[in-house]
């Protein structure tokens, strides 16, 4: 039994944040997407595959109109063979009321996963988020009353910031269960980007991001959450298991406009244009993912994790040991690893540089 997950991409926001270069519309989600996105979903091929985790990404997904959410979720039961254990939803703090939380609990969503991004509101409008940081504690208080699986997504390296110590023991009042920390990346062709080329927007030194991931791990330590994954924080068994599909290298299938697939050791995408997509074009492409690609994308992957690389996972799938694969990688960078029967892992204070280890396992 292959176990896999789904992917439901929500093209559609209320207003495009100033840093973003994903596939996204402001406005609300059109009929005609849910409508183009059920057809895909109930034309599936991919009906060998159990899927156990599904996740609603965005954009947006907590802008889907009442009963949608639910409609999607049938839609995937309905068709594709499904022993779900994880629905994720992400949501933006104005959009998830009181409400729209109990909808998406009754459709069967059992995690959520929430933009703070920043409790700093100078911080939050330098980056064009429309929320405030009252409105995240809300958002965060509501969801964690109603859900026992509460994600808080924050941004590293942004302008502005006063004390991020002082924001995530904020957050930390609230029962969440995980937290993902992610490093500001400025895209050419965004809001942002313009900003701080103009000098209108001053970003931080790479130095002072640095500091600030170590103060986000300190912390979450001390209020027992593990790193599981170099950006991803969680309290034990509250990993995001959606997630880790990617970085296993285990079967995904997205659905929606801009999403990727890979199974069967190939990966599929979806066309970036939102009204072809809504007019019936689906698949954009295919490619078939060579071997030696394959294993570098395996250890590039496993490296991010704290349980690293399995060797008994690698040798199974490619009938080679990682250790005598990537031999002269991993005596060049043996003072910075972890290597044993069971594992080949980066060792904590490393994890800063793992590109640079990645670098000598490339061909």
């Amino acid at each position: 039994m292959i176990k896999a997950g789904a992917y439901v991409h929500i093209p559609y926001c209320r207003k495009k944040c100033d840093y973003c270069a994903f596939t996204s519309t402001a406005g609300a989600v059109p009929e005609e997407y849910i409508s183009a996105l059920i057809k895909e979903i109930t034309g599936s091929v991919y009906t060998d595959l159990v899927f156990d985790t599904v996740f609603f990404g965005g954009g947006t997904p907590s802008l889907l109109p009442e009963g949608a959410t639910a409609r999607i979720l049938d839609a995937i039961r309905s068709t594709l063979k499904t022993d779900l254990v994880e629905v994720t939803v992400e949501g933006n703090p104005e959009s998830l009321t009181e409400a729209k939380l109990k909808e998406l609990k009754s459709a069967g969503v059992n995690r959520i996963s929430i933009g703070v991004q920043s409790l700093d509101d100078g911080c939050l409008a330098a980056i064009g988020r429309i929320h405030d940081s009252a409105c995240a504690m809300r958002a965060l208080e509501r969801a964690t009353r109603l859900f026992d699986n509460v994600s808080a997504d924050v941004m590293l390296g942004l302008p502005a910031r006063k004390d991020l110590g002082n924001e995530l023991n904020a957050l930390f009042t609230h029962p969440i269960s995980h937290l993902s920390a992610y490093m500001l990346t400025v895209e050419d062709g965004t809001r942002l980007a313009s900003a701080v080329k103009a000098c209108e927007v001053t970003l931080p030194s790479e130095d002072e991001a640095v500091e600030e991931y170590d103060l986000t791990k300190a912390i979450c330590a001390l209020h027992g959450m593990h790193r599981y994954e170099v950006s991803n924080f969680s309290k034990a068994g509250k990993e995001c298991r959606h997630n880790l599909k990617y970085w296993r290298r285990e079967p995904y299938v997205g659905f929606g406009v801009a999403a990727h697939s890979q199974a069967y050791d190939r990966r599929f995408f979806n066309v970036d244009d939102t009204c072809a997509y809504i007019g019936g074009r689906t698949l954009a492409g295919t490619e078939v993912i060579p071997e030696g690609e394959a294993m570098f994308e395996t250890v590039m992957l496993g490296l991010r994790l704290d349980e690293g690389v399995s060797r008994q996972a690698f040798k199974s799938r490619f009938g080679v040991d990682v250790c005598e694969r990537y031999n002269g990688a991993i005596s060049r960078t043996a003072s910075m690893l972890d290597v044993t029967d069971d594992y080949v892992k980066v060792r904590p204070e490393y994890t800063c540089v793992l590109n640079s280890i990645l670098v000598e396992f490339m061909d």
